[in-house]
């Protein structure tokens, strides 16, 4: 339960202008909500019930990547490694902090 209360009390961001504007937003979103659970997983502060949830998240910011359906998943798993591999934990969840309101409203609430 830390795990959905850490990703939906995020501070709210203003605008989406703050994804970065050469990447496909909602797969940036996505990536972030994987990346969240695995770090809090890896850290023994979230439960399989937590991942599920994240992983639904994730789905939903799927559904807006503009990739053929088929692509998406693989997409996903290249860029969330990617961004894994160049960025710290901390950094990713600085991200998450910046960006996660935005994320669910966009590419959840939406």
């Amino acid at each position: 339960m830390r795990l959905i209360s850490f990703v939906f009390s995020l501070p709210l961001l203003l605008a989406t202008p703050a994804l970065a504007q050469d990447r496909d937003p909602a797969l940036h979103c996505a990536a972030l909500t994987v990346l969240s659970g695995q770090i809090l997983a890896e850290a023994g502060e979230a439960s399989e019930d937590d991942l599920a949830t994240l992983r639904e998240i994730s789905n939903l910011m799927l559904v807006h990547v503009k990739l053929p359906v088929n692509q998406r998943a693989d997409a996903l798993r290249a860029y969330a490694a990617q961004y894994r591999k160049q960025h710290s934990d901390t950094e990713i969840a600085t991200e998450v902090d910046k960006t996660g309101d935005a994320c669910l409203r966009d590419f959840v609430n939406s």
